[in-house]
């Protein structure tokens, strides 16, 4: 998890891992966030089928209810970095990985 230790504020940069272990560790972390109401695409490990929303209770929702610097703006904030690498030295399925956790980040939100 090269995007959560505890930095200087503001200077912080994560280490440069490879953009293969990157995306790998990216979608684990990911998938730890969950609410246990989401269902594992099959045969795709650590992604998650985008089809309905539960009730809206806020038990629900509580795994992702994280405010600060360890809630969404980390998640975010890793794709970020993650895009930026992408565009820098990406290939094709790299690309369509992010792309991917985009939609499923921006599903959730």
């Amino acid at each position: 998890r090269a995007w959560l230790p505890r930095p200087p504020r503001g200077r912080y940069r994560p280490e440069d891992p490879s953009l293969a272990v990157y995306e790998r560790d990216w979608w684990k972390w990911w998938a730890t966030l969950q609410p246990q109401w989401r269902v594992e695409s099959p045969g795709r490990s650590n992604r998650f089928l985008r089809e309905t929303y539960p009730a809206l209770s806020p038990d629900n929702w509580n795994p992702l209810r994280v405010p600060g610097q360890n809630g969404m703006l980390s998640v975010v904030a890793a794709l970020y970095w993650w895009g930026l690498k992408n565009s820098a030295v990406g290939e094709r399925e790299d690309k369509e990985s992010w792309s991917e956790a985009v939609a499923d980040v921006k599903w959730m939100v």
